[in-house]
């Protein structure tokens, strides 16, 4: 899903062109969406991270990933919904604590002292919960992603090629 809506990237694109193009087509609009989900495509390859939380989904871990009484995660966790044991056992909300605290997202999963990590054969931890840095974009994210798209946008029709003036150039 795309950090900004075409709708806010026309208004964006209204505004830095001083009003010069403010009617788009059909397919002027397909290929703006195109823009703006490279742009998203973009800001996440760069920073490793999703900005926009989606669906809820089970994520698994191994014992690798647990480093005594912690459970380091490999993404943004933004809320979770179930933690399954490697055991197949659902510890409950009450067990444990999610990290670090007073912030979100959360990068680990802290077991209190009543609670310890288990594997069974061919066992591991599920984590189900939605998974993001935030519920929505963040505004300094949207508005790289509009100006990544403007760029985009700016730059479809370029051919590449330099013309020189002349020789007293």
């Amino acid at each position: 899903m795309a950090y900004a809506t075409v709708a806010e990237l026309k208004s964006y694109i209204n505004e830095l062109t001083g009003g010069v193009q403010t009617s788009f087509t059909a397919g002027e609009d397909a290929v703006l969406q195109v823009f703006l989900d490279e742009a998203t495509a973009e800001i996440e390859r760069q920073t490793g991270r999703t900005f926009e939380a989606s669906a809820s989904a089970t994520r698994y871990f191994w014992p690798e990933d647990v480093t005594g009484d912690t459970l380091f995660l490999d993404k943004d966790l933004l809320t979770l919904t179930t933690l399954t044991n490697g055991d197949g056992t659902t510890i409950a909300s009450d067990y444990y604590w999610l990290q670090p605290d007073n912030v979100t997202p959360k990068a680990k999963i802290r077991l209190k002292s009543s609670v310890s990590w288990a594997f069974s054969t061919d066992g591991r931890i599920g984590v189900t919960g939605t998974w993001g840095f935030s519920a929505t974009p963040p505004a300094d994210v949207k508005r790289i992603a509009k100006r990544l798209a403007w760029f985009y946008w700016m730059k479809r029709t370029a051919t590449g090629e330099t013309s020189v003036a002349g020789d007293n150039v």
